[in-house]
């Protein structure tokens, strides 16, 4: 696995238009997935949530704005 195969939770954060924190929440109540190491995930993980939901998703769900 190399660099550019993760991306940083402030990555994924920005990536699925929530804030860090929403993130952290999501991933602890199992919306998620846990990052594959400490505070990275997979690219291709986020990239097939995002094409099997869209973005609509986080839109409904996120009531953070602290991006």
């Amino acid at each position: 696995m190399n660099e550019r195969e993760l991306m940083t939770t402030q990555e994924v954060a920005r990536r699925l238009r929530m804030s860090e924190r929403t993130l952290r929440r999501w991933v602890s109540s199992g919306l998620l997935p846990e990052p594959v190491l400490p505070g990275r995930w997979l690219r291709k993980t986020i990239d097939d949530l995002l094409k099997a939901h869209g973005h609509s998703w986080t839109n409904q769900a996120s009531t953070d704005t602290d991006y």
